[in-house]
């Protein structure tokens, strides 16, 4: 897990730059986004899968356990654990992490509620920066970072879209749906990191991407953290 995701922990890598024209292209064209600072980053142990038998006689691995879809109760090792079940004894927890971490404007709520989360924090930060990426403001813009962090959690508050972005486009309801379903209250119900890219896999199909400056005179947004 990240738990840190956000604009100035994105960077673009490509080759060397010299004029305008081969930044535009690294950009467009040749660019690849990167990830940084993995300070706050968080490697899970993953349990175990139990080898079974089919009834062929062949070995297979169990995929009946996953961290990456048990519940609450199931991360707290409770009766009901997945993992449990799966290996039919009492199995440490996967993972089971709170406190306050990362960037508190594009911190998960359940975060700044120091409960239980696991890897859809960064889901959740994702979406932020997609709202920021697509509306061409950062979220909650207008209120300081810990007021921002207080209106996702506790407020249950989220970003607004207007009629039309910074740039005066149009955002695609189906991104904004993405979205929607990316900063999801309940991290449970928040999409894999798989899924979403197999959504926007689907959307692209019919979006002509574009390459648009920001405004003359705008401060980056990324700028704003």
């Amino acid at each position: 897990i990240h738990r840190d995701l956000k604009p100035a922990n994105l960077m673009m890598g490509g080759p060397k730059i010299y004029s305008s024209f081969h930044k535009e292209l690294c950009y467009s064209e040749v660019g690849v986004l990167k990830i940084a600072d993995f300070g706050l980053s968080k490697s899970l142990k993953m349990p175990k899968p139990k080898m079974r038998s089919h009834h062929m006689g062949r070995m297979s691995l169990d995929a009946s356990v996953d961290s990456r879809h048990m519940s609450v109760s199931e991360l707290k090792g409770g009766p009901n654990a997945a993992a449990n079940t799966a290996n039919g004894g009492d199995v440490k927890p996967a993972y089971k992490l709170t406190g306050e971490t990362g960037s508190y404007r594009y911190m998960a709520p359940e975060v700044f509620r120091h409960e239980l989360y696991n890897n859809k924090v960064d889901v959740y930060g994702f979406a932020m920066i997609m709202y920021q990426l697509l509306e061409g403001v950062p979220p909650f813009w207008t209120l300081d970072p810990v007021e921002a962090a207080r209106a996702a959690a506790l407020d249950h508050k989220r970003p607004e879209w207007g009629p039309v972005n910074r740039r005066g486009e149009v955002v695609p309801d189906e991104l904004k749906a993405l979205v929607a379903k990316c900063w999801a209250a309940d991290f449970e119900s928040r999409p894999e990191f798989d899924d979403v890219v197999v959504e926007l896999e689907e959307i692209a199909k019919h979006i002509k991407p574009t390459l648009v400056s920001a405004p003359t005179g705008q401060p980056k947004c990324c700028t704003v953290q």
